[in-house]
This record gives structure tokens, sequence and C-alpha cells, in this order.
């Protein structure tokens, strides 16, 4: 299936270890804390009990981090339903490479679920490599093709389709993307003919922005405010878990509440958790040094992908990542000092991108 713009949709390859659609009898969502353990393993007692005797094991599906999946693992093991279930594992993108806890719940679980071809192959390349005498088939999640109508193409002079990740609805990386985004389409910078400076305006309260009519840098007023982009659309990709709110945030809230309150729901595509839409660009926002398995997903697909530039993307393609600085380093309300992506840097890569399209109207 091909798109718009030519591209294969992306996170979608050709490659499937085990061509094998998974009906999950039991998901158990976990966070990691006694209390969702202790509700997971309630949950598999009520589904052995209704389970009819003689007939297949149930299905136990494990979401969340690797560290919650094997507590509830070592739990099941421990409590002697282990030997009843099958386990099948979803790991996130952000587990690969795999870590200590992932390699053990990959060792106990029956089959492993990861959300792309180039996520299979790198699941299974670790594995191999892991020294493990149990390697679990490894399988790809069928795609949720999103509706017609939000694939259709768009019409703008500047139709720019960005997509994101969310891990759950109160991402704070995806919530980030979403401040970015709002900044980028309604036009909130300020761009000097005299400096070349693109400066964002300052948020203010309750995320209002404080509209500037003079460069924040030099101070002329010679320049122009940014362009509103009302044919600019985010899509969200993703498998969200739960609706978590955004704790470090105003009014704790979700992506989509947080969407409406910047003004720019009429603007977001919600209903592609697989980004089989596959956007003219990604913006993959994170605040800690690692380097994102999306954005290794992002680039197979040659997708321009944006990403914080902490220093771990050496070696990738310069041509397909585009590595935006951090901007100041924030004190947040959970307690850890965090480095957001520099807004106006992200804006300027995005406005480059920002071309007449090909189906134009």
């Amino acid at each position: 299936m091909a798109t718009s713009n030519g591209r294969s949709p992306l996170m979608r390859g050709s490659y499937v270890s085990v061509p094998v659609v998974i009906a999950i009898d039991l998901v158990c969502h976990l966070n990691g804390d006694s209390a969702s353990v202790a509700r997971g393993l309630a949950m598999v007692r009520r589904r052995l009990q209704a389970a009819s005797s003689g007939g297949p094991p149930p299905v136990v599906g494990l979401r969340g981090p690797s560290d919650a999946q094997l507590r509830l693992v070592q739990s099941l093991v421990v409590t002697g339903l282990r030997l009843k279930v099958r386990i099948v594992s979803h790991l996130r993108v952000a587990e690969v490479p795999l870590s200590s806890c992932a390699t053990r719940v990959c060792q106990a679980a029956d089959r492993v679920v990861v959300e792309s071809s180039f996520g299979a192959r790198a699941v299974q390349y670790a594995l191999r490599h892991s020294g493990m005498a149990h390697l679990p088939p490894v399988v790809i999640v069928p795609p949720a093709v999103a509706p017609a109508d939000a694939r259709a193409p768009l019409s703008g002079r500047h139709a720019l389709r960005i997509g994101t990740r969310a891990s759950h609805s109160g991402d704070a990386d995806a919530f980030e993307a979403l401040e970015i985004f709002r900044a980028f389409a309604k036009g909130l910078y300020w761009i000097c003919h005299d400096c070349h400076r693109l400066s964002p305006f300052v948020i203010g309260e309750h995320l209002e922005p404080i509209v500037a009519a003079a460069c924040p840098a030099c101070g002329s007023v010679n320049g122009a405010r940014g362009e509103v982009l009302a044919d600019a659309r985010l899509v969200i990709g993703g498998r969200p878990l739960h609706d978590q709110p955004v704790a470090d945030r105003p009014a704790l809230w979700t992506l989509r509440t947080a969407a409406t309150a910047l003004g720019i729901a009429d603007q977001i595509i919600w209903d592609d958790p697989d980004l089989t839409i596959a956007p003219d660009a990604l913006l993959l926002p994170h605040q800690h040094a690692d380097l994102s398995f999306a954005v290794l997903d992002g680039c197979s697909a040659g997708i321009v992908t944006l990403t914080t530039d902490f220093g771990a993307a050496g070696g990738l393609p310069p041509g397909v990542v585009r590595l935006v600085p951090p901007g100041q380093m924030e004190f947040a309300p959970n307690g850890h000092w965090v480095a957001p992506m520099d807004v106006g840097s992200a804006i300027s890569v995005l406005r480059s991108l920002s071309v007449p399209q090909a189906h134009d109207a």
C-alpha cells in the first residue's frame, strides 16, 4: 500500500517473523507497583476459574515497562500460575536495545509482540546475541489503518503532515510535540529581518502565548510574526496503554484535553496508532540522552525525523535525521531536571519542510 507521496506506510515493512494474529484473552496493563501486580494476578485467577477444563491455556498479554512485566511474571511463577497460562509480552519501542529486564521477560514469554517489522528484526537480533536458550517467536501487531478521510491527500499550500508517538495519553514527550506543533502551525513566533533569528513567543499562564511585536534577541521591530498554517496536521501514533494524565502539567491534562486547551484539536489526527498515513516528517522530542527506537524506525522508513540532540545519534543518516538542540534546562514538578527540545530550532526545521506539495490543488 502506497501513500499519496509515493512512500510505503511508515513502520509497515514486508518482514514478519510469524504471520499470526494473536487473540489475547487477558491483557494486564502494568505500571510496576504492588497494587498493579496484585490486580494482574487477580485477573489471571478469575480467567483460570472461568476457563473450561481441558481447553487451551489462557493467553495473558503483558503491556507496560519491562520491569513491571517482569514483576508479574515472577509473581506468576511464585504462585504456581505460570504453568497454567501462556504469556505474550508487548515490547514498547523504547525497550530496544533490550534491557536486562526485557531480556528476562522474553526468556519467560511464549511470544513477543512488537510494533513494526524493523522492530521485529532488531528484537530477534538482540535475542540471538543474548545467549538465551529459549528464543520466543516475534510477532508484528497487525496495523490499525486510519480511516479513509484521515488518509485523504491534503490540499493546502503548506499541507504538511507531522507524525509523533505517544506511549500513553500522558506522554510528556508527546505533550512537548503538541506544544511545538502549536507554535509552528499557529505562527506563534517572531522572524527577525535584521538578526535573522526565529524566536518563539513566551508561553504564559494557562498556555496562553505572550505575543511579541519585536525580536526578543535584538529588539528590532523589523520582522514579522510567523505564518498560520491551518492545513498542517499532527498525527499521533502509538498505542496508549491507559488514560494517564500528564502529571507535570497544569490540571493534570491528558493529551486530548491539552490539544483542546491549546486550540489545535481540529488539526490532530488521533486514530492512526501505527502511523499508516506515512507523515512527511516525524517530530520526536525526548528529555533523556538515550536514542529512541522510534527514531531508528523512522530512519528505516526514510522519513525526515526531528529528534533532540543529546549526542546519542552519531552515525545516523544526516539527510534523514535532523538533530535539534535541547533548550534550557527546566526543573519539572516531578523532581527531575529536563531539557526540552529547543522550540525555535524545531520550528526552523519544520518551516524548511513546509513547501508546496505535489498533491496541491
